[in-house]
């Protein structure tokens, strides 16, 4: 699919040198294709990807289109601030468009501005009311601000539709659901997710986030033998606590290098708040307890904000009474309070 995209893009630009829609769609094409091709190739990919996007902008200045997808492929290769830029300039030229809006929810949302995400992905949704990964993008930021029922409806109906996959809805579902403290019917959403997909990898990884905030190590681990070969491929933090709780040191940190790796060498590249946090998870699982809370600190200082994340996973169970960790979760806990709050007068208001 993603070669015929390619070949569809090329065939209109043969045709039409300075279609610059197409060389807009080309470049969203290659940025999408990205995790189709080997490491070596990617970072080839997404110059050629930034190239097509820069050529529509050239050819069509006024079409958003080109802005939004120079600023995606930005952010695929680590760099926020440029993509930001990018975004806004899009704005600026459509802005009731659905994948500006799109583009800039995320952003927001992975900087800590929830409110200004949420109401983006509700434009965006009240445009596009057919497209489920509207919904899908509007329930995961309930879900980061801690508007669970809400996040969990969202992800019911809109996973429904966007994968044949149907354990993939009841795991996203189930994971929200843990975040309300509902540990029973997260329990229950591991088990029919590995029924309704059995030996799918991506129902795994779903699940094992599940039994890892269960502290169910055990079952965890039976996950990662079961699709070894992909967990040492995809490796993350969130994957491999129960490592830690195995005595295997020596497979924990192997998978810890490999997670570390796909954060600050491989494309798609991590960057801000969730780089921050997600060194931190890797620092406390090779008991580098100051560290991790110098990322964990670094990455709420730029806005690295949800829900009971932090109360629910186990990988800062040895820190849980450090003031430093007591101090930051108070900080993100209090401010989803206020925007919670915020989003409340807001909504009453209309």
């Amino acid at each position: 699919m993603y070669e015929e995209a390619l070949r569809w893009f090329d065939d209109a630009l043969n045709e039409d040198p300075d279609y610059a829609a197409a060389e807009a769609g080309k470049s969203r094409a290659l940025r999408g294709g990205l995790r189709f091709e080997p490491l070596e190739r990617r970072p080839a990919v997404l110059t050629e990807a930034i190239a097509a996007a820069r050529r529509a902008i050239q050819l069509a200045p006024e079409l958003a289109d080109g802005y939004v997808q120079l600023g995606q492929a930005q952010e695929v290769a680590g760099d926020e601030q440029a993509a930001l830029t990018q975004f806004l300039k899009a704005a600026e030229i459509a802005p009731d468009d659905p994948d500006t809006l799109g583009a800039l929810a995320s952003l927001y949302a992975g900087q800590g501005r929830l409110l200004d995400a949420i109401r983006l992905a509700r434009l965006a949704q009240v445009l596009e009311p057919s497209d489920a990964n509207r919904l899908s993008q509007l329930s995961a930021y309930y879900k980061r601000i801690g508007l669970l029922d809400q996040a969990i409806i969202g992800f019911e109906h809109a996973w429904g539709e966007i994968t044949s996959h149907p354990g993939r809805r009841v795991c996203m579902a189930g994971g929200a659901a843990l975040l309300a403290g509902q540990a029973a019917r997260a329990r229950a959403a591991t088990e029919q997710t590995l029924a309704l997909d059995p030996g799918s990898p991506i129902g795994a990884a779903c699940v094992i986030g599940i039994f890892n905030s269960l502290r169910d190590a055990a079952s965890s681990i039976m996950l990662l033998d079961q699709h070894a070969e992909y967990f040492e491929t995809n490796s993350s933090a969130d994957f491999v606590w129960a490592l830690s709780q195995s005595g295997d040191q020596a497979r924990l940190e192997r998978l810890l290098v490999i997670a570390e790796r796909r954060l600050t060498d491989e494309l798609p590249r991590a960057s801000g708040a969730s780089l921050a946090y997600s060194l931190g998870q890797i620092a406390m699982l090779r008991g580098q307890s100051e560290s991790a809370l110098d990322h964990l600190e670094r990455g709420v200082q730029q806005g690295w904000r949800q829900y009971r994340v932090l109360a629910v996973e186990p990988i800062w169970d040895p820190v849980r009474d450090n003031p430093r960790f007591i101090a930051l979760e108070e900080q993100v806990d209090a401010d989803l309070a206020r925007m919670r709050a915020e989003l409340a007068a807001m909504d009453a208001a209309l």
